[in-house]
């Protein structure tokens, strides 16, 4: 999965898990700002209300110690298209949870147009 010029790369909190490709964040942007939202995993798409998917990316993101997001730009529903990142304590190892998504079969490359 090639990646694009990401813009930014902020530390985040989970809200919640929408389903396999979406999720809710608040990114801690520095300096006492923080947004909250809607962002859509950046080139992957999983079948909607797939439960395996979904549970999977809950447990990628409820398991993690660290949770960092690069941001990219809005999709045309007005949510922001990231790449997530995760890290236990015990590690120093970084997890693209986009591409773990991919290389666990619960996801497809997808970016843009027909599915």
């Amino acid at each position: 999965m090639t990646s694009p010029e990401w813009k930014w790369r902020y530390p985040a909190r989970l809200g919640r898990v929408v389903d396999g490709d979406t999720v809710v964040l608040n990114l801690d942007m520095g300096m006492t700002i923080s947004r909250s939202g809607s962002y859509r995993l950046y080139g992957i798409n999983t079948p909607e209300h797939d439960e395996p998917s979904t549970e999977h990316l809950t447990k990628l993101l409820t398991d993690a110690q660290f949770i960092e997001v690069e941001t990219y730009k809005k999709d045309k529903y007005g949510r922001y298209l990231v790449n997530i990142f995760v890290r236990a304590y015990d590690s120093t190892e970084w997890i693209n949870v986009n591409q773990n998504m991919i290389d666990s079969g619960l996801a497809v490359e997808y970016f843009g147009g027909k599915r």
